[in-house]
């Protein structure tokens, strides 16, 4: 509850820029009033940059409880660089970082790579793992330790996973993950 709000509470004038949002700190008194609040919506802080995005938002609000929360576009710093986060999940059952990838066809997961329409890509779980692993390190600044977890959803109903899909970072089709 206290970790949406505070998410929330960083962005209270609507759309800021990837640099604007990713150097904002909550102040003491936005994070008292955020430890108090609950909501139960879908909150995007910035624009979606795929069709998969956008249908894991939709589905996610549909099927997640009241009380969960799904900030979208999330732009967090990192030693002077900006780091985006497809999805935060806060809800009762835990708090997700969510890559999305918008891929049709076969995929293959191998250690380290993935295999897309017979082209080696990267392997979007070691992003969305370092990218969890950050996201910790700023609720341990505001004094609140919640574990993150990492998940990869691929957003288009058209694909067929293949490989090491539960290696570090579970990887999931989009109607697998959101039941």
């Amino acid at each position: 509850d206290s970790f949406a709000a505070m998410m929330l509470d960083l962005y209270p004038e609507g759309p800021l820029s990837g640099r604007e949002r990713a150097t904002r700190r909550p102040t003491e008194d936005a994070l008292d009033e955020a430890r108090l609040r609950v909501m139960a919506e879908v909150k995007s802080m910035g624009p979606y940059m795929t069709e998969g995005e956008r249908r894991f938002a939709r589905s996610l609000k549909r099927r997640l409880p009241r009380d969960a929360v799904v900030l979208t576009n999330v732009y967090l710093p990192k030693q002077g660089a900006i780091l985006e986060v497809d999805a935060i999940v806060i809800a009762p059952m835990g708090v997700w970082a969510v890559e999305i990838k918008d891929w049709t066809g076969t995929v293959e997961f191998r250690r380290g790579c993935c295999i897309h329409r017979d082209r080696q890509v990267s392997d979007p779980r070691a992003s969305i793992d370092m990218k969890a692993r950050r996201l910790r390190g700023i609720l341990a600044d505001a004094r609140m330790d919640h574990p993150i977890n990492s998940l990869v959803v691929i957003g288009s109903k058209n694909v067929s996973l293949t490989g090491r899909l539960d290696e570090s970072v579970h990887v999931r089709p989009l109607d697998e993950a959101v039941d």
